[in-house]
């Protein structure tokens, strides 16, 4: 869809909850505002600053929403047993192997 949101639902009834970044209430933080909607370089920015301002920020600039998610996007199916990863000790599905997919390298996460 394009969007900066994380969306989180009941994967039967598809009832739940999106957060996002709300432009309307960058107001008092034209820094993270600039940086979000690419108006400086990234050359004009202080990455550390940047980080900072956005950790105070905290979730004073986010909106939640309650959403509903069309019948047709819904998953149905079961996962297996849940194992902790040895690697990363996040959970993750049995049926992956001995470690989880982001630990295998099998997924864009390097870190």
């Amino acid at each position: 869809m394009g969007r900066f949101a994380l969306s989180l639902f009941d994967k039967h009834n598809g009832a739940g909850f999106s957060e996002f970044l709300d432009l309307r209430k960058l107001g008092q933080w034209p820094q993270i505002k600039r940086w979000f909607l690419k108006v400086a370089g990234k050359n004009y920015q202080d990455l550390d600053r940047l980080l900072a301002w956005i950790e105070e920020a905290d979730d004073s600039v986010c909106t939640t929403i309650p959403i509903k998610i069309a019948q047709e996007f819904l998953g149905r199916h079961s996962m297996s047993a849940i194992v902790r990863c040895p690697v990363c000790l996040e959970a993750c599905p049995a049926e992956d192997g001995s470690k989880c997919l982001a630990c295998t390298g099998t997924t864009p996460h390097i870190s």
